[in-house]
């Protein structure tokens, strides 16, 4: 393999923004989750559409440590794999991603045809998460994939590739390195060639 481009992206952070506000969400009548005791007073009764509402008629959040706080996704293919992004979100999430890779990526020539089929392989500079005191861990490789797809696309789209299919990327590869200053972190895209 021969090392034809290299593009590096200091301080990739693993998180986009999807919503600058979460909903609030409404205790249910009727619903499995268990009302707290505080709320089974007389302060507090349903509407008319089964939200428990307190005694000015506001309704009573469910959520109220996050309810209008923004929500950040970890980019982890795994939560697309289980589910926990839905199917009407997928689309947004992809078109926050391509918005942080295609303008990156616009400024990289094109590889000449000549090259095909190419090898891209992702470095990720990350801190290692699961050495800390935190609810984090680090995220397995296999869960990257969702880098892979974005970042291949944007080549395309933005014209350094005319396609991702195998003829033109056949092989992809993924490698987490560890670091331990904040400055480190960082994710090298290395696109390798035909020999």
């Amino acid at each position: 393999m021969r090392e034809i481009r290299k593009i590096t992206i200091p301080q990739l952070s693993e998180y986009i923004r999807i919503a600058e506000k979460r909903a609030v969400k409404p205790y249910l009548k009727g619903s499995k989750k268990k009302l707290p005791k505080k709320y089974q007073t007389d302060e507090y009764r349903w509407n008319a559409k089964g939200y428990l509402i307190d005694s000015r008629g506001v309704v009573v959040p469910s959520n109220p440590i996050v309810a209008g706080t923004p929500r950040d996704w970890r980019i982890n293919g795994q939560d697309v794999y289980n589910q926990k992004i839905k199917h009407s979100a997928r689309g947004g999430i992809m078109a926050k991603l391509h918005a942080i890779f295609d303008p990156i990526l616009k400024k990289v020539d094109k590889i000449d045809e000549q090259d095909y089929p190419l090898h891209l392989r992702l470095e990720f500079h990350t801190l290692d998460h699961n050495k800390e005191e935190s609810r984090e861990r680090n995220i397995d490789n296999d869960n990257k994939w969702v880098y892979e797809k974005v970042i291949q696309d944007s080549l395309t789209h933005v014209g350094v590739i005319r396609d991702d299919n195998p003829y033109v990327i056949n092989e992809n590869s993924k490698k987490t390195i560890f670091v331990t200053n904040p400055d480190d972190v960082k994710l090298d895209i290395i696109i390798y060639g035909r020999e």
